[in-house]
């Protein structure tokens, strides 16, 4: 999505947020709970919250270290100065930091050390906070700061991939506008910025119709980058609803387990419990910027296009059969790739390449030629693919991705 972002869409006030998003704060979420024990795992701390703060309470719909505890009374929280804010914020010891020491917290929850990371939807508007907690003095890292970063954007991705399921069932039973709201629907938010890579992506509709191609990036911990793509068969309301399910199946496998080969077995999974999803194609990458390795999968999905600084080649990467095809319960095969400095990894739906009055190979070669000559800028180069192979009027979505690593 473009000017706004889906949690938006249904109201971004945490109470009506809780209520639309059917987010469950008596037992807890599954989906932010996992991220809560994430965060505490890889902080190695003994309480992590996916924390909410209204008016008058603040409430864990995530949370990690207290069995007992769903909420607490503003008076207790921490996660308030966070949203005041809109920055992160840390204390080695509560005891002696002039903004909580009087914070009933610190007695009653053994609130010592504390990291907090704002959930911020597109607009800027402070949902919570994702934040880790230690119950002695702790100096936090900038490694433990930007790993709390991490994990806080994947809790508005969660938020916001639910949005837009919601928005998505909305608009099949309203019938009305349901194209521009589905189509809003099957797009991410603003793209990720990360040192190291610029990345930027295109969506082009079909002309009149609701198309089922799709794309998405999204950080992970330790300086990677996830970036998926697919193409849902058909180009109706059905096959965006089902795009708009595949995305955020896959950011939630992800976000559990990173590795391609086991995420893109997940999808194959959901393919064979969600029939509109088979025969779909999809692939799945992670980008290390640490190890500078890309890492990959792919269900039946088309070659990806590498520009180095010497040659731009397709590279065809691990085998991997269309959704739903393999049985369910085993994972694709992965490829790894070496990268330097200067290389652009392009991915994109066949809707770039497959026109009916053309050659597929000469298209191929036009597309790789093209991304070969074209601007070094990521965003420029999506842009300048849309235009030179794609028609006005085309008959098919396309969606296209850029990924430079500097």
């Amino acid at each position: 999505m473009t000017e706004f972002s889906a949690l938006e869409l249904v109201g971004s006030t945490v109470g009506r947020v809780r209520r639309t998003l059917g987010l469950n704060t008596v037992d807890g979420d599954p989906a932010l709970d996992r991220l809560a024990r994430l965060a505490a795992r890889l902080l190695g701390v003994p309480v992590a919250l996916v924390s909410l703060v209204d008016v008058d309470e603040q409430v864990f719909p995530g949370q990690s270290g207290l069995p007992d505890t769903r909420s607490t009374p503003l008076s207790h929280s921490f996660c308030k100065t966070v949203v005041a804010t809109r920055e992160v914020v840390t204390t080695v010891d509560a005891r002696e930091d002039s903004r909580f020491a009087s914070n009933p917290a610190i007695p009653d929850l053994g609130v010592i050390a504390y990291a907090g990371w704002p959930l911020l939807t597109a607009s800027g508007e402070a949902l919570g906070a994702l934040c880790a907690i230690d119950t002695q003095p702790r100096e936090w890292s900038a490694e433990d700061v930007e790993t709390l970063h991490d994990l806080a954007d994947a809790a508005v991705a969660e938020l916001e991939g639910r949005a837009a399921r919601i928005l998505a069932e909305e608009a099949l039973a309203r019938e009305a506008h349901t194209a521009a709201t589905l189509q809003h629907a099957v797009l991410p938010g603003a793209l990720p910025v990360m040192d190291g890579m610029r990345i930027a992506a295109r969506y082009a509709p079909a002309e009149n119709l609701i198309g089922g191609d799709w794309y998405d990036a999204f950080r992970l911990p330790g300086a990677r980058l996830g970036v998926a793509i697919g193409d849902v068969v058909g180009h109706d309301v059905d096959a965006a609803a089902t795009a708009v399910q595949l995305r955020s199946a896959l950011r939630g496998a992800a976000l559990e387990d990173p590795a391609p080969g086991r995420v893109m077995g997940r999808l194959n999974d959901l393919a064979h419990e969600a029939p509109l999803a088979a025969f779909s194609s999809a692939a799945f990458g992670v980008l290390d910027l640490g190890a500078m390795t890309w890492t990959w999968a792919r269900a039946g999905h088309l070659a990806m296009l590498v520009r180095t600084p010497s040659a731009t080649t397709f590279e065809v990467g691990p085998d991997g059969i269309l959704l739903a095809y393999d049985p369910p319960g085993a994972p694709f095969a992965e490829a790894t790739h070496a990268l330097v400095p200067g290389t652009t990894l392009v991915l994109y739906t066949d809707g770039l390449v497959e026109r009916r009055d053309s050659d597929h190979l000469e298209r191929a070669e036009h597309l790789r030629w093209s991304v070969e000559h074209g601007p070094d800028d990521p965003d420029a180069l999506v842009q300048t693919l849309i235009e030179r192979m794609v028609k006005p009027g085309a008959a098919d979505d396309v969606a296209v991705v850029a990924v430079r690593i500097s």
